[in-house]
């Protein structure tokens, strides 16, 4: 089960990270409409639109996760490559590709586990849609940047305070 992660109503006095208990958390690292602190906002390039991006938490690791819609007019057949910022050492980025015979609706790039994310730092995701896989050129590259409202430095991946498993 998924349980989506929100912020808890004004009043809560804590903003330091804490554990949560056993389960699968999805943290978004976008802003998500209403009054919530998540920043930045999703972006869009000609053939894609972002409309979820952040970190899942489960099994005490973490990953990053990114849902991009795909316009009508994205090819019917291309090969996509997702580069994840590696916060560990930001000269190897993770990166992870494939080809679609058929398009897909959504395209929900992932990587995990990641290990070194910091507190509100941003990390860079994009994504590059080649009409072949040895295209040089991309038809179409989104950059989005999320903000990690999960640590994992330590052993345990760890989560802002004020935010709580929605019920």
């Amino acid at each position: 089960m998924l349980v989506a992660i929100s912020l808890v109503a004004a009043g809560c006095a804590s903003s330091s990270p804490k554990s949560l208990p056993a389960g699968r958390y999805f943290v978004s690292g976008i802003y998500q409409g209403g009054p919530t602190i998540t920043e930045p906002r999703p972006v869009q390039s000609s053939l894609m639109a972002v409309t979820r991006g952040g970190i899942q938490v489960a099994d005490g690791e973490a990953a990053y996760v990114l849902r991009v819609t795909l316009s009508p007019d994205a090819p019917g057949q291309f090969f996509a490559r997702a580069t994840f910022e590696n916060p560990q050492e930001f000269s190897e980025p993770f990166v992870e590709e494939g080809e679609f015979l058929q398009r897909p609706p959504v395209l929900t790039p992932a990587h995990g586990p990641v290990s070194g994310l910091v507190m509100f730092k941003e990390y860079r995701i994009t994504v590059d849609l080649f009409k072949n896989k040895g295209d040089r050129a991309p038809l179409d590259t989104l950059t989005q940047i999320i903000r990690s409202y999960v640590d994992t430095q330590g052993e345990e991946p760890l989560v802002y305070s004020e935010f709580t498993p929605a019920k």
